[in-house]
């Protein structure tokens, strides 16, 4: 208990429980159906879905969250999960994440709806310079330079991307 696993390892993982049709993504105000990149930020997917490995296989989900920093704080691979450690607190109840990054400072709630999809409830993301604040009816971008979207009831479907926001010259985004 004094040195868990998670804190060795430099994070706490698991699987998710996948779905055999095209999941969607609940975005803020944005309902992402059918898209292989649900979104993207200056050409790095925050979401990606990929086919099944074999035919009747689960579709492979894959995502990135960061904090309010723009420090990695869960990663999705190939419907594996993994939360940093290096956040406040990591709380896994039902089929809910909630990643903190302080007493009282969600930065990420998540829930997954088995077979179907994925639900963001509640995000405060910094990444490339974009700054993502949402619940999952809502969701605010403020965009380097000072513009500002709010996305509410908005639906993409059986798109190659559902939302992109910059270009893809200067950022690169590896970890």
């Amino acid at each position: 208990m004094e040195n868990p696993r998670c804190k060795q390892q430099g994070f706490s993982f698991a699987e998710l429980d996948p779905a055999n049709t095209h999941p969607y993504v609940v975005f803020g105000g944005m309902t992402l159906k059918n898209c292989d990149i649900p979104v993207q930020v200056r050409g790095f997917p925050l979401f990606q879905i990929e086919p099944p490995e074999a035919d009747g296989g689960p579709y492979r989900l894959s995502a990135s969250f960061f904090d309010q920093q723009g420090v990695p704080s869960l990663l999705i691979r190939r419907n594996e999960w993994r939360a940093s450690s290096a956040q406040w607190d990591v709380e896994v109840v039902g089929g809910r994440i909630t990643i903190r990054s302080a007493p009282r400072a969600i930065s990420l709630r998540i829930a997954f709806v088995p077979a179907e999809g994925v639900v963001i409830e509640r995000v405060d993301m910094h990444v490339a310079g974009y700054h993502f604040l949402g619940n999952k009816d809502e969701l605010n971008v403020s965009m380097p330079g000072g513009g500002k979207g709010v996305f509410t009831h908005c639906m993409a479907d059986n798109c190659h991307v559902g939302l992109s926001l910059g270009g893809i010259v200067g950022v690169r985004l590896t970890y």
